[in-house]
């Protein structure tokens, strides 16, 4: 039981005398009555009589613990607002669906920090439906204009669909380490492939349902977001200076956007 104890007591003294000699990686020794304890970097021998005990201190590098590193993927769920529309024409939240997929996000923290910088790859679908009193349809020059409907119509949408593939660049400033509570903001680069008109409306007892294809939409848009996230749920808001359309190739007017990320 007394050997127990001292071999007990060297091993504290061992580790500690590691960690002491860390710098220099000088070789120490020390001993207690018949127990010889030497110790050299991370090797620890500690003899009591001719029995020899090993002991290997591993040490954590600090390399890796220096960085936190994580994949992630995120969805959020929104409508667009019109900002600056034209007379005769209002974009209307729910009738303009907002709807991206972060496919892939890499996320880098420093270590022991509250903050993180994150990169991702992703696709969007973004409509823009403006009120039962005009449609959009495209002139002979290809310039996409706002009108009205033909009279005596009925069950009438209008919208503008657009398909991009985007790449969001955010700092996190978390409020606990956890994260549940944290804000990210920063920039949102869509590369637009895609974009189309669609018009519907009823005339007597005739469905009309258009498509218009080739609509000159801006090809690169850049946004800026931010995300509010509340014991886990996510808020964010994503303001487009750029116009949807190219400049005189359509109506005027940037778009705000509002929802639900997770």
């Amino acid at each position: 039981m007394k050997k127990l104890f001292v071999l007990w007591a060297l091993a504290c003294f061992c580790v500690a005398a590691v960690h002491a000699t860390e710098v220099n990686d000088t070789t120490i020794m020390a001993q207690a009555q018949d127990t010889t304890l030497i110790t050299s970097g991370e090797k620890v021998v500690i003899v009591t009589g001719d029995k020899p005990y090993h002991v290997k201190v591993v040490k954590k590098k600090k390399d890796e613990e220096c960085k936190v590193h994580n994949f992630s993927t995120h969805v959020s769920v929104g409508v667009n607002i019109g900002l600056g529309t034209p007379d005769g024409m209002s974009v209307k939240p729910f009738k303009s669906w907002d709807l991206n997929w972060t496919v892939f996000q890499y996320d880098y923290s420093p270590k022991k920090a509250l903050q993180t910088y994150s990169a991702g790859v992703g696709i969007g679908w973004h409509n823009y439906g403006i009120g039962s009193g005009s449609m959009f349809s495209k002139d002979a020059d290809g310039v996409v204009v706002v009108g009205d409907y033909p009279a005596g119509v009925s069950s009438k949408y209008s919208r503008f669909h657009s398909f991009s593939i985007s790449v969001p660049l955010q700092f996190t400033q978390k409020f606990d380490r956890k994260g549940k509570y944290a804000l990210s903001v920063g920039p949102v680069i869509n590369f637009n492939v895609s974009g189309h008109l669609t018009t519907g409306y009823d005339q007597g007892d005739v469905e009309h349902n258009m498509t218009t294809k080739k609509i000159d939409y801006r090809p690169v848009t850049v946004d800026i977001r931010a995300i509010m996230k509340l014991d886990g749920i996510g808020i964010y808001a994503r303001y487009s200076p750029m116009t949807v359309f190219k400049k005189d190739r359509g109506p005027e007017f940037r778009s705000l956007s509002l929802g639900l990320y997770f």
